[in-house]
């Protein structure tokens, strides 16, 4: 019985003879020596037990039974073909599938730059996508559920790793009747008496310690009333003038009415994004987001970081 555990290599180069009709003319398109592609006609001719060829100082002619051999094959072999190209395009991470998490209150400017170039460069990548708390999303990073996540914080540990991408100011909201409206950079020291108003939404944790330290350390108790609201909705206790709140560069809603942003001096990388992914993580389409992550976000920068740099001098 005939042994068919062919070498692809063989066969291909068996199919590009019976195209071109011609040993030198497939080798130029295979961009291999002639004596290499006779070489692996042979050998398959040799395993087959029969002839492929006529050979003729005129070219070469199909056999009876190359033909009918051939025609049965090449389907076999197309599909082989485009299983190896998908393959590779895998390998090289450019089609597959990427699992991307993020907070609710990350999704604003620089992400939304990154999955619309993402998404432009590799269209033939499945990407979906999934809001979770932090801790969840952290969690969903080591049992595999999710790739890569965009998260707040920075650290490092054995199982996760993670990359800072860009750091975002924080930004006093105030309705717009308020004494200090008319400041165009705020000190800690002018908020410290105020009532703050926070959520714990999105990164609304962060932003109540960090308020909770700021304060503390001008020796003073903060004042701060907790509400289960959204962002919109706590934006809206501001415009009615029930206390303040703090707000990152991207989570900003502009236009918003009643409300006024102004930069807090010192405050200008204070809270930290970062991209996560699971060390062991060895899907290639990673690779590219990882890196097209960082292009991105390289140039990003709050144009308010200038007016409080330059407004700390004074102010300290």
């Amino acid at each position: 019985m005939t042994d068919l555990s062919l070498d692809f290599r063989h066969l291909r180069c068996a199919l590009a003879v019976s195209e071109w009709g011609s040993f030198r003319r497939a080798a130029s398109e295979l961009d291999l020596p002639q004596s290499t592609v006779s070489r692996r006609v042979q050998l398959l001719e040799h395993q087959l037990g029969f002839p492929l060829f006529i050979r003729d100082r005129r070219g070469a002619n199909l056999t009876v039974a190359g033909s009918s051999f051939l025609k049965d094959a090449l389907p076999g072999a197309r599909d082989i073909s485009r299983a190896a190209e998908v393959a590779a395009k895998v390998q090289k991470g450019e089609t597959g599938g990427l699992s991307i998490g993020m907070l609710a209150s990350l999704t604003p400017g620089p992400i939304h730059d990154i999955l619309y170039k993402f998404r432009k460069i590799f269209p033939k990548i499945r990407i979906t996508l999934r809001e979770r708390p932090h801790q969840a999303l952290l969690h969903d990073l080591v049992t595999g559920t999710l790739d890569v996540a965009f998260v707040t914080g920075y650290f490092d540990t054995a199982k996760l790793k993670m990359r800072l991408l860009w750091t975002e100011a924080v930004y006093a909201v105030l309705p717009q009747s308020h004494r200090l409206v008319n400041s165009d950079c705020l000190s800690w020291d002018d908020l410290r008496d105020e009532l703050f108003l926070v959520t714990f939404s999105g990164s609304g944790s962060e932003i109540h310690d960090l308020i909770i330290r700021k304060v503390s350390q001008l020796g003073f108790r903060p004042r701060i009333d907790v509400h289960e609201v959204s962002t919109e909705s706590l934006l809206t206790l501001v415009a009615m003038d029930d206390g303040i709140t703090l707000s990152r560069t991207f989570c900003r809603k502009e236009g918003f009415p009643g409300i006024v942003y102004r930069p807090i001096v010192g405050e200008h990388e204070a809270v930290p994004a970062s991209i996560a992914w699971a060390s062991e993580n060895n899907n290639p389409p990673l690779r590219r987001f990882l890196a097209l992550s960082d292009e991105v976000t390289a140039s990003t920068a709050d144009p308010a970081v200038a007016l409080v740099k330059g407004s700390e001098g004074s102010r300290i």
